[in-house]
């Protein structure tokens, strides 16, 4: 996809990314899959960043709603941290109205990567704080979360039978 590329990652990549979290956290690779769609609209972020705010997205998703990962909960993370990356200027007023902190140094240093154009930098501290904050929140394990896997692992299944009954279905 055009966005992909901007994102540095082509398909494949983001899909093994995305079954990757899954095995870590629980949550639906087709979760994943489509809060990293979203988050490739947002041109300025690529490559590193890229993978590091789709399992930031996952942790903070997970801890501001409590393990209670939705796809409509996931969308508005995404939505924010993605426009925090975007433009890490305006990025830090927004992600301050959700309680979100920056000390006054990083501030600075955020504007003056800004200035120097080094966006990728800027977004490694936006992308550093948040981590700090919310960790590795989605990788935690709680009963919701075996119960996930347990989903998950069904509905994988699922595909995965469909797919080999799927050449057979078509001779009949």
């Amino acid at each position: 996809s055009q966005t992909g590329y901007a994102a540095g990652l082509v398909t494949s990549q983001i899909v093994d990314l995305a079954s990757e979290l899954q095995e870590a956290t629980g949550i639906s690779d087709t979760f994943t899959l489509n809060a990293a769609g979203l988050l490739a609209t947002f041109t300025e972020i690529g490559g590193n960043q890229f993978t590091r705010a789709t399992e930031t997205i996952l942790n903070m998703t997970d801890a501001m709603y409590f393990g209670n990962v939705t796809m409509e909960n996931l969308r508005g993370t995404t939505i924010q941290v993605g426009k925090a990356l975007n433009d890490p200027i305006l990025g830090l007023t927004a992600l301050k109205r959700v309680g979100v902190a920056f000390t006054a140094e990083q501030k600075i240093q955020i504007k003056q990567f800004v200035g120097l154009n080094k966006v990728a930098k800027a977004q490694q501290i936006i992308l550093d704080e948040l981590n700090k904050e919310f960790g590795e929140s989605s990788k935690i394990d709680t009963y919701q979360k075996a119960v996930n896997r347990m989903s998950q692992a069904f509905g994988d299944f699922r595909k995965r039978v469909g797919a080999d009954l799927e050449p057979a279905l078509k001779e009949l």
